[in-house]
């Protein structure tokens, strides 16, 4: 709710502790979902994600420019670049 007020966000609940974030005027923003403690451990944070159309190519393109697969889940992938920082892909 904080970050729904601030910035006038609403929430499209999608399942799996998924939400999409779309503006007021029912834009998507951004997609968010809550890990559970068992995973994250006790501390809270933010992981990046970035939606492409094409799955595939996105892993060929981080692997040609330095990037390296950390862990792959259906159409979900986590990739560090090459200094190490970490994100995830979705295809959408």
């Amino acid at each position: 709710e904080f970050y729904a007020s601030l910035f006038q966000w609403r929430y499209q609940d999608l399942g799996n502790d998924r939400h999409l974030i779309l503006t007021s005027e029912g834009e998507i923003v951004s997609a968010i979902q809550q890990i559970s403690n068992d995973i994250k451990g006790k501390h809270e944070y933010w992981a990046v994600y970035f939606g492409v159309k094409d799955l595939s190519e996105t892993k060929q393109k981080v692997a040609a420019n330095g990037g390296k697969l950390i862990f792959e889940s259906g159409t979900e992938v986590l990739f560090a670049d090459p200094d190490g920082a970490m994100f995830q892909v979705t295809q959408i």
